[in-house]
This record gives structure tokens, C-alpha cells and sequence, in this order.
């Protein structure tokens, strides 16, 4: 009689914790639709056809091509807000505030190319900016008078050596600051002088050739497993009633996740012992090409410099584990899916990946708990 009353708890339990699981389905996709609009979306200026042809104009100017105009209108934008600047419209600011040699006359020329205007249109009127909005320093090259990695000084024109989040540089006007990207290959280094500002703002930004909303975390990317990673998840703060239900989803999925865990390891370990110096590289160099990502903006992301990236994917060198996690990262790619051909192996989803994080995170009596509550859900 014991055996069947704890039979027909359990089973109560499962019918609850699926019920929470369709509850979630439903609620989860809403919270992340609302945060990603509130915190997605850079502010937008309602600017006149003349205006943005005049802006475009100067940036244009300032960095020669689309991409480059686009992180310069970025830029504009960045300052404005970041200046606290409310005496004036973006455009008047632009014009007259004296950030740009002689904005007024390369404005009023308005000779940008409709690539460009089109790139600054987007990146001003409907939020789109391709640098995050942090980055408040460019320079000419000839205007830079030193550029260090960590206290060692290079040549300025040696593109390779720029190493986001790291390079500083210093300019003939006094300014100091820290190197973000080339934005194109013809732009000058973009960078930003307030750390607070960077993790104030965050590292959002889109993609100029997808325009696709973009995110990382470069500061601490990764949460250690064993002797491998898995990328971190930002925590959405939703309700209470939303985190009880995250809380009693946590049990059904223990046990797949520590199997799956388990064969994401063993794939890993397997596979890089039989890829070749080749196959390394011709999988790189496939799986970036998939991703439409190029060397130069893998080299942005990363700080591996394009040679180093280039001889990769030739073949010439073999990548560490933590060189390949790097550039696996911004592809949205892991290491098993790397090591592992087989297209019908399963992965850990997103919330798999959060539950193990969780759970390596929980004291071993409410670990245990979990684990055994887990098991009795599966037998059952």
C-alpha cells in the first residue's frame, strides 16, 4: 500500500512539472521577446532625407567605405548620448560641436555614395548601430603618436598586432584610449576610454553585413567544465512564478544532461585524438565560411590575428583547445559539434547547458536531491 501511494506521488509530481513545462514553453519565449526589445534596440533619431545625406557625407569622408561610414554614425550617435548632449539635435551636434575637422564643409558637399547613405540611414533611424555603444574614440593612423600590447609598443601600421580589449593607444591630441576594432580594412581603429561605460552599456551591436543583432560577453565568455566549456548563458530575470517553474523543470532533465555530458566528452577526446593538422583547418575554415564570417571580423571578435587565423585554416599549425574554443565561440559553434561529423548526434540545448551550470552550482545536499528526484522521474 506504501509503495503504491509513493507510486501515485510521483506520477501527481510528473503530471505537475509537465504542466509547469507547457506553462514554460508559453511564458519563457514572451519575457525574452519583451527584454530583447527593451534592451536590443539602440535609440533612433528622426532625421530629414537632407540631414542624413549631409551626415553620411562626413562619414564618408571620415572612413571611405559603407562599413567604415556606418561605425562612424555609430560613433556620432555614441558621443551625442554619451556627452548628455540635449541643447541640441544629433545633426546640430555633428555639424558644430568641433569633434570632426571641418564638419560643416564635407557635409555640405553631399557627395556620399548610396551605399553609404543607406548604411548611415539604417544605423540612425532605425537603431542599428555596428559598434556598442561604448565606443567614443577613432583616430587617423597619422594621428596616433603609440600603440602598446601590454606595455610593449609596436608599429601603429601593423594591423595584426591590434588586440581587441587590450591594445591601448595614444593619439597627438592627449587622448588615451583602448582599441575595439577596425570596423573595415580601410577604417581606422575604433575604441572606447570608460571601462565603466563598457560594462554599463554592454556589448551589443549589429552585424553591418547581416544586420543582425549581436552579442558577447568577452570578459569572462565561459564557465569550466572539467577540462572543457560551454558557453555562458545570460540569466533573464523574469517573475517569481517564472523562476519556480525553471526550479521544477530542473529534476526531468538531470539524467539526459550528465549522459549527454558524457558523450559530448567522449566525442571530443576521440575525435581530436584522429583530425589531422588539415582537417583542423579545412573544418575552420568550412564552418566560419558557413557562419559567413570572415578572417578579418574572426581576428575583431577574437584578437587572434588574421595570420595566425589564416595559417589555422591552411593547415600549417595546430590550434590548443582554448585557440579553438576562441574561435568556435562567436560562430555559435561547440567543441563536440567540431570534433563530431555525425549529423545525427544530439547537442545540449540552451537550457541543458544552463541546468548543468545550475547544478555544479547547488550544495551537495540539494544536488543529491535533485539527482534522486531526477532518477525516481525517469524510471517512471
Amino acid at each position: 500500500m506504501k509503495a503504491i501511494m509513493i507510486n501515485s506521488s510521483v506520477k501527481l509530481i510528473g503530471l505537475f512539472l509537465a504542466g509547469m513545462m507547457i506553462l514554460n514553453t508559453i511564458i519563457s519565449p514572451m519575457v525574452f521577446i519583451k527584454a530583447k526589445a527593451e534592451n536590443g534596440i539602440f535609440r533612433t533619431y528622426d532625421l530629414s532625407e537632407t540631414e542624413i545625406r549631409k551626415i553620411a557625407s562626413l562619414c564618408q569622408q571620415e572612413q571611405g567605405t559603407a562599413g567604415g561610414a556606418a561605425a562612424e554614425a555609430s560613433l556620432m550617435a555614441n558621443l551625442y548620448e554619451l556627452r548628455g548632449i540635449t541643447n541640441k539635435t544629433l545633426y546640430e551636434y555633428v555639424r558644430t560641436c568641433g569633434w570632426w575637422a571641418k564638419a560643416a564643409f564635407h557635409m555640405d558637399k553631399e557627395n556620399a555614395s548610396d551605399a553609404v547613405y543607406q548604411a548611415v540611414k539604417i544605423v540612425l533611424t532605425e537603431g542599428k548601430r555596428t559598434v556598442p555603444g561604448y565606443i567614443n574614440e577613432h583616430d587617423y593612423l597619422g594621428d596616433i603618436s603609440s600603440c602598446q600590447n601590454n606595455g610593449i609598443s609596436f608599429d601603429k601600421r601593423d594591423k595584426s598586432q591590434y588586440q581587441q580589449y587590450v591594445t591601448v593607444i595614444n593619439n597627438t591630441m592627449g587622448a588615451v584610449y583602448t582599441f575595439y576594432c577596425f570596423p573595415d580594412t580601410a577604417s581606422d581603429p575604433f575604441g572606447y576610454t570608460n571601462e565603466d561605460n563598457r560594462t554599463r552599456i554592454g556589448e551589443g551591436y549589429y552585424d553591418f553585413d547581416t544586420w543582425e543583432l549581436q552579442s558577447h560577453d568577452p570578459v569572462d565568455p565561459h564557465i569550466s567544465f572539467n577540462n572543457y566549456t560551454l558557453p555562458r548563458l545570460s540569466v533573464l530575470k523574469a517573475s517569481s512564478a517564472l523562476s519556480l517553474v525553471e526550479k521544477s523543470l530542473k529534476p526531468i532533465y538531470l539524467l539526459f544532461v550528465f549522459h549527454l555530458l558524457h558523450m559530448t566528452a567522449a566525442v571530443i577526446e576521440n575525435r581530436q585524438r584522429s583530425l589531422s593538422k588539415m582537417d583542423y583547418g579545412v573544418r575552420l575554415r568550412q564552418m566560419r565560411k558557413s557562419k559567413k564570417l570572415s578572417i578579418y571580423r574572426l581576428h575583431v571578435i577574437t584578437g587572434l590575428s588574421q595570420g595566425h587565423i589564416s595559417e589555422l585554416e591552411k593547415g600549417k599549425n595546430q590550434p590548443t583547445i582554448e585557440t579553438l574554443q576562441r574561435l568556435l565561440t562567436p560562430m555559435g559553434i561547440s567543441l563536440a559539434e567540431f570534433f563530431n561529423e555525425d549529423e545525427d548526434v544530439s547537442y545540449l540545448n540552451d537550457r541543458e547547458k544552463e541546468l548543468v551550470a545550475a547544478f555544479r552550482a547547488m550544495p551537495d545536499d540539494s544536488a543529491e536531491l535533485y539527482l534522486q528526484l531526477g532518477k525516481k522521474l525517469n524510471q517512471e
